[in-house]
């Protein structure tokens, strides 16, 4: 009976993507859309009681001291479920007839959950479990139970410069050389190769360099009841002998005028367990750093060491693939190049908007003659000109018509409407913008000016020349109208 039944039901459970992908660190991050669908195929209709769905997301810990001491520690770090077919209080069962039934789910997940982890003596992770539960106690196996894990996986976002800045030690040592020691970035992902770059200026005669290590070093502490565990190991040793000895050669024993150079590469293992993510949460800390080591050979044959040490974070990827196009979308512009934008006015696009559609029209309805429409009858978006804004005003002109002209009457030149727009009133309101002849005469810019063209207003001039306004104001009016 049992076989029938498993046999007759068949319960999937399908998400839009099994990887919550969540950029920047957890007090900053959005939230995350969790969503998709739960299945119920049937070759025959059967008595259902109940059909759920549970997503939990839980962080475990446990490591043995001795023969018999255990410490060990599991919290719950976000749980929700969904009823899909709930139990009716008469105690009578769902008919569920054959064929193919669908039930949508969606959960908004926080920002700040860790990622899915699974080190040596702690793990977190998330899953979905779908329990359909038949009629009828007298089965002995009566709930056909599927699991679905989620991954979590923390990014970071394109503005964390801290993370993507080189890191460089310089010092001397012991008055005997000048070192530095670089690395290209603080932040890598499994599979990555760690360029160390070593650049070393002898100061003491005859001072000879024996060896260059790079050691990537991971420490790992875990938190249960309020004891706690450290564990360090070594991921990656990277070593080099003799790595200068065609400059000391070349020097003959005397000190060089250049610094020698060599670049040491540390291979990141491609996955876990070999080398596993840096996480930040209060019972799993994981953090990750290199070590380097440059063996000398003093004049009189001494050997001397010297250690450093740099901090870096491994991730388990880098998220999706984002391209420059985006990326440079997404950025916010700088201060001096804002006044190239307008502001937004939905009486004013509406009205672009329509002198274009007829200007298609009568490119369509010219059929062969199209030619002889010239620039008036072209397309907005193709005549649109570049922005020009002056010194001494802060309203907007155009170097060419970008709408064309109802009549040539309202023709005017880019001289005379600086001129006009010099005597008017700083502030217009939308009234006067509307009855002006061309559209574009009169727009506030609504944006303060950059401080290098402000900069280079005459001073003779600036009797005459109204002072922008505090940049409060201006804010609070562009954003009114949107």
């Amino acid at each position: 009976m049992v076989h029938g039944f498993t046999k007759t039901v068949d319960l999937k459970i399908h998400v839009t993507s099994d990887e919550i992908y969540f950029f920047g660190q957890p007090e900053e991050s959005a939230g995350k859309l969790l969503q998709g669908t739960v299945n119920l195929t049937l070759t025959e209709a059967i008595k259902v009681k109940r059909l759920t769905l549970d997503f939990k997301g839980k962080m475990k810990v446990q490591w043995t001291e001795g023969p018999q001491h255990t410490h060990k520690q599991e919290r719950t770090i976000i749980q929700h479920e969904w009823v899909l077919l709930p139990a009716q209080s008469n105690k009578r069962s769902h008919i569920i007839p054959a064929g193919q039934h669908s039930f949508d789910f969606n959960l908004s997940l926080p920002g700040d959950l860790p990622p899915t982890l699974q080190a040596d003596m702690g793990k977190v992770c998330y899953q979905l479990t779908a329990n359909l539960e038949r009629s009828g106690g007298f089965l002995l196996h009566n709930t056909v139970q599927r699991k679905k894990p989620i991954r979590v996986v923390r990014s970071v976002l394109p503005s964390e410069f801290d993370l993507v800045q080189s890191l460089e030690i310089h010092n001397t040592w012991s008055e005997k050389m000048v070192y530095d020691i670089s690395l290209p970035s603080k932040l890598y992902a499994h599979n990555a190769t760690i360029p160390v770059s070593f650049s070393i200026l002898p100061i003491a005669n005859k001072l000879r360099v024996h060896a260059i290590m790079a050691t990537l070093k991971e420490c790992c502490t875990y938190e249960a009841n309020g004891k706690r565990k450290t564990d360090s190991r070594i991921i990656r040793v990277s070593r080099q002998e003799n790595p200068f000895s065609a400059a000391v050669v070349h020097h003959n024993g005397s000190t060089p005028s250049a610094p020698w150079s060599r670049v040491l590469d540390v291979q990141v293992p491609a996955r876990s367990p070999m080398i596993f993510c840096d996480a930040n949460s209060d019972m799993i800390r994981i953090r990750h750093k290199l070590k380097f080591v440059i063996s000398i050979v003093n004049e009189d044959g001494h050997w001397s060491e010297l250690r450093a040490t740099l901090p870096i974070v491994i991730m388990d990827s880098f998220g999706p693939t984002i391209s420059a196009e985006s990326a440079a979308a997404n950025t916010l512009p700088t201060y001096d190049e804002s006044w190239r934008s307008l502001p937004y006015d939905r009486q004013l696009w509406d009205t672009l908007r329509d002198q274009d559609n007829n200007n298609n029209n009568n490119n369509n309805n010219s059929g062969g003659r199209g030619v002889a429409s010239n620039s008036s009858s072209s397309s907005l978006v193709d005549s649109r000109q570049p922005v020009t804004i002056s010194s001494y005003t802060r309203t907007m002109t155009l170097t060419s018509s970008m709408v064309p002209a109802p009549r040539p009457a309202l023709e005017r030149s880019v001289s005379s409407s600086m001129e006009s727009d010099m005597e008017s009133d700083e502030t217009m309101t939308p009234q006067n913008e509307m009855n002006d002849e061309t559209w574009w005469h009169g727009v506030d810019l609504s944006r303060v000016p950059s401080y290098h063209s402000m900069a280079d207003v005459d001073p003779s001039l600036a009797a005459c020349t109204p002072l922008p306004p505090a940049y409060d104001p201006i804010w609070q009016r562009c954003f009114a109208t949107v």
